[in-house]
């Protein structure tokens, strides 16, 4: 039976404790997390991703993107895009 806290109780949750080797949180296929862009989206790292950026550089386009850049946060959950995005731009 597992235990919750120091005083050797009974567990909280129901759930152990112990350290287990099985990894946490959903399967690749089930999370969003370095899902492959559906077309015609581009990565940014990519090759013609770093040549657009290099391009819109060059030509002066890209004044907003550095203070933009430096407020950047992930988002938790895909429903949270928009709130994500509205707390760059606002720290910004």
């Amino acid at each position: 039976s597992s235990t919750c806290g120091a005083r050797n109780r009974p567990s909280c949750t129901g759930v152990s404790h112990e350290a287990s080797s099985e990894p946490r949180g959903p399967p690749a296929s089930a999370s969003f997390y370095r899902r492959a862009l559906p077309a015609p989206a581009i990565p940014f790292s990519s090759a013609q991703g770093r040549k657009l950026f290099a391009e819109a550089l060059a030509n002066g386009d890209m004044a907003s993107y550095f203070p933009l850049s430096e407020h950047f946060r992930t988002q938790n959950e895909p429903a949270y895009c928009g709130l994500t995005s509205l707390t760059i731009i606002l720290d910004a």
